[in-house]
């Protein structure tokens, strides 16, 4: 037993003879603040803590800067749900979840993109793809948290570590080997079963060997134990005591834990590194045709953007604002079951907004399009527009919905609280309360999706120039058979990002259509050009410090 007194408070902490000082350390400073809070409250009182980005560094650490964004617990909750309802050991056939290995390329690849133009928008440089594992990294990170069952703290990684063998677990010379042939089967475009056969490489097949969930069809090959994706995130989690001589290990940093690991800045850039093995796929393919990318008989007219007053406008505003979470459970080791936590942590927000489209339908019927909204900069770091290459690694989907067009000129709105990518803010947090084992799916599933307060990045206190693309296709091609699956739960649903549970992808294209595959156009402007059923305008995204 530790006995602690700070500020005429005692704190007694039980801890394991294995824990070194730093642990113990990690543990009394995450439950201090808490503790001193619960004790001086009264019976039935409400206690406020306030969780502040200073909490787990400052700015002598450059990745600091981006500290509100990775902690956001909209964000971790996202990919924490996202891996609940597309578990890697779920079995294939009792799960019917279509297009996994896509969806974990894609989705991922959105986050990346989203990260990526977040840090544009704070000055910083693009992420750097942790592709050399021979290479210090010199992202560390304290996480200064606790697990909420076990009160064991997330251990912390120093600057300038390594990436080396977990004895009995992976070798690098394991992750070499399957690195190796993942890029082979890139390459080749050929696939190796375990029988022996060999088959065409796709993006399915793909995503499930990189991710080496059971939908893969020869892990021994392809992926060992945990391939990989999953390896890497061990390897980063246990890098602070591979060889387990200080019986730590098992005290996983926040990258061994979905729940936690998109707060490490390690975690963007090992996704980096995945997402380029995926791209080096992409550049295998042949680009769309102008064919494929048409909608004979529609034209996109013109674009608007309308503030939350309904009155058009050239930029949207971000600003940071304070969210508040009724915590149940949390670490106390004095526990009163009346006495309620209020937890509030700062996040980035922005005003509502809505899209105006004009658009004409030149056949005498009415139609039903698929409506695509992306956005991605206008400039890279140096100030020059992006090129074709660099907007495919940039941009986000913003919305996809249904709507139909009456024949000739017509107009619609879209509000962007209506997005199929985000949730809503409630949502999000019901979905980290505890539920019953049997109402395990549902809370996974309406808490998986990007956090609405998320779907702007921050922009700058100049303005940060944007493109937004508007692309209309024809709905009757694009739908997929999604009937027969499994009722859906009511919530409203990231479908764009999470899918719909054990029903079919609602659409035929691949998953981020038309900018999945590599491009013969030059920048988006090359790539709109002669295309009437694509529009594209320039705004502004302002942030009010």
């Amino acid at each position: 037993i530790i006995l602690w007194k700070i500020s005429g408070v005692n704190l007694a902490i039980t801890y394991d003879s294995k824990m070194t000082w730093l642990q113990i350390t990690l543990v009394v400073t995450t439950v201090l603040n808490l503790q001193v809070l619960q004790t001086k409250a009264s019976v039935g009182d409400v206690v406020d803590y306030v969780w502040e980005a200073r909490e787990t560094g400052n700015d002598n650490d450059p990745e600091h800067k981006q500290a509100y964004w990775r902690e956001d617990l909209g964000v971790n909750a996202h990919h924490w749900n996202w891996h609940t309802v597309y578990a890697v050991n779920a079995d294939p056939a009792k799960h019917k979840l279509d297009r996994k290995g896509e969806l974990f390329y894609y989705m991922h690849r959105q986050l990346v993109n989203r990260y990526d133009v977040e840090r544009m928008s704070l000055g910083m440089p693009r992420v750097v793809p942790m592709d050399k594992w021979d290479e210090k990294i010199p992202e560390g990170l304290a996480p200064h948290l606790v697990h909420g069952k076990t009160g064991v703290a997330y251990s912390p990684r120093t600057t300038n570590t390594v990436l080396t063998d977990l004895p009995g677990l992976i070798t690098m010379a394991e992750m070499r080997t399957y690195r190796s042939r993942v890029d082979e089967a890139i390459s080749s475009g050929k696939f190796k079963y375990e029988d022996g056969t060999e088959g065409p490489l796709d993006i399915r097949l793909l995503g499930n060997t990189v991710e080496a969930n059971f939908d893969c069809p020869n892990r021994p090959y392809y992926a060992g134990d945990w391939g990989l994706h999953n390896n890497g995130h061990d390897l980063l989690g246990m890098v602070h005591d591979p060889k387990d001589m200080y019986n730590s290990r098992a005290n996983i940093g926040v990258m061994g834990d979905v729940k936690t690991a998109c707060r490490d800045p390690g975690f963007y850039r090992w996704h980096k590194f995945v997402d380029d093995e995926f791209e080096k796929y992409e550049q295998t393919r042949t680009p769309f045709t102008d064919k494929e990318l048409s909608f004979p008989g529609m034209k996109v007219k013109r674009v608007r953007l309308l503030d939350s007053a309904g009155k058009k406008t050239k930029s949207l505003k971000t600003m940071m604002t304070k969210k508040v979470v009724d915590i149940e459970y949390w670490p106390d080791f004095n526990r009163r079951d009346d006495t309620k936590v209020k937890f509030t942590y700062p996040a980035l927000d922005h005003e509502k907004f809505s899209y105006q489209i004009k658009v004409k339908n030149f056949k005498k019927t009415a139609v039903k399009a698929t409506v695509r909204i992306f956005i991605a900069p206008k400039k890279n770091s140096a100030n020059k527009v992006l090129t074709m290459d660099e907007y495919r690694t940039l941009y986000f989907e913003m919305d996809t919905f249904v709507q139909e067009i009456k024949p000739g000129v017509s107009t619609f709105k879209r509000k962007s609280s209506e997005s199929l990518v985000t949730i809503p803010y409630d949502q999000m947090v019901n979905s980290i309360k505890p539920v019953p084992e049997a109402d395990e799916t549902k809370r996974a599933y309406c808490g998986c999706g990007w956090p609405e307060n998320l779907l702007l990045p921050r922009g700058n206190a100049q303005g940060m120039e944007f493109s937004l693309v508007v692309m209309l296709t024809n709905y009757e091609d694009d739908k997929s058979d999604s009937s027969g699956g499994d009722p859906l739960p009511t919530c409203a649903k990231s479908v764009r990002y999470c899918g719909l549970l054990n029903n079919k992808w609602p659409e035929k294209h691949d998953m981020g259509y038309p900018f999945n595959r590599r491009a013969s156009a030059k920048n988006i402007e090359e790539f709109v050009k002669n295309k009437s059923n694509i529009e594209t305008k320039y705004f502004k995204i302002f942030h009010k410090a």
